[in-house]
């Protein structure tokens, strides 16, 4: 399941970055590098180089100002930090942000999520973030907030804050506090527990609560794709087939394409065109490769998504040696200890056990 993971947000990607100096005094690009973030250190991150202005701190007295006139719906820039989970654990724990904005044509970026490091992968516990409900326009001061649960195996969490499309955005404070347990988590994990446990029903349910947003995203693109392969799983085939034939006319018009240059919105109008056999594995895989400023590690985290989109396909078409290759692909852990591997292991195990049951 691939909701946040495609988002560039510290739910599922982050990468540290450098800022460049820009042309306008005072002022600085955000540019995002490849590098392992540095627990309790401030990151920036951006989709878009040389897109995004930044100017100014975080913290004692002074602000931190994001802007673009230029960025497409689905650029981005942000800050973000792993903390310690140790201080923390088995607490309610609340995010607090500060900040102010103007003119945001897409959604202020707020983030905060919670992370179990394995061995071998890397499980997100928890998360919140304004991607299930974009939040556009102006804005004076005021103090948003995130709460969620710490379990006891959390290693770290992460906070940030940025901005999607263009305005600007500006961030005074962001800092974490324990909270009592009787106020409410604003938890949006549950959608990657209800589709890790198969319950798929539930899952479009909860979908259903989370505002569409702007049609010409990436993100939305994403939520639709999510829906038809819920559905698939269902058994709702004719409905499902109406949701892809929508979302493949969408992703392929002049319009959407238009407006997303990224490399999350180049990498959804190739998944669908796959989904809807324009595409093969092998071009699929291959679009991954010709995305320009993709990062290394981003670029794995994808390719290792991709396998399992390829699996599932193959699942849904009935070709199930085809889907254990995708799907042991998928599971193989070459592409790092900071992605879970709990969809592709499980599908493996299942597509194995069909299999063998055929005989």
């Amino acid at each position: 399941m691939n909701i946040v993971k495609q988002f560039g947000m510290a739910v599922a990607v982050l990468a540290s970055s450098v800022v460049i100096a820009g042309e306008e005094s005072g002022k600085q690009y955000v540019e995002a590098y490849q590098g392992d973030p540095v627990v309790g250190e401030w990151h920036y991150w951006t989709n878009a180089p040389k897109t995004f202005m930044r100017k100014g701190n975080i913290g004692e007295g002074k602000s931190l100002h994001f802007s673009s006139d230029t960025a497409k719906d689905d650029s981005h820039a942000s800050i973000f930090k792993y903390v310690d989970a140790l201080p923390y654990r088995k607490q309610r724990v609340q995010a607090t942000f500060k900040v102010r904005m103007k003119d945001v044509s897409e959604s202020l970026m707020l983030d905060f999520g919670v992370y179990d490091q394995q061995e071998s992968q890397k499980k997100n516990l928890a998360w919140d973030s304004t991607y299930t409900d974009p939040v556009s326009g102006s804005l004076d001061w005021t103090e948003k907030t995130m709460i969620l649960d710490v379990p006891a195996e959390a290693d770290t969490i992460s906070i940030g804050a940025g901005i999607v499309g263009r305005g600007s955005v500006e961030i005074s404070d962001i800092r974490l506090s324990v909270v009592d347990k009787s106020i409410p988590v604003t938890d949006k994990g549950i959608v990657d527990r209800l589709w890790e446990q198969e319950r798929f029903a539930e899952f479009l349910t909860e979908l259903d609560n989370w505002a569409p947003g702007n049609k010409l995203t990436a993100r939305y693109a994403s939520l639709q794709m999510e829906r038809y392969m819920a559905m698939m799983e269902l058994g709702q085939k004719t409905n499902a087939e109406k949701v892809l034939d929508d979302l493949h006319g969408l992703v392929t018009s002049k319009e959407w394409q238009a407006k997303n240059f990224s490399d999350w919105g180049k990498g959804m109008a190739a998944e669908v065109r796959f989904l809807a056999g324009e595409l093969s594995d092998k071009e699929l895989l291959q679009v991954v490769e010709s995305i320009p400023h993709m990062d290394e590690k981003r670029k794995l985290r994808v390719k290792k998504w991709n396998y399992e989109l390829i699996g599932f396909k193959h699942r849904m078409d009935g070709n199930l040696v085809a889907a254990k290759a995708a799907y042991q692909k998928a599971a193989s852990r070459e592409w790092g200890d900071k992605v879970d591997y709990t969809i592709a292991d499980r599908q493996l195990k299942k597509v194995e056990s069909a299999i063998m049951a055929s005989k």
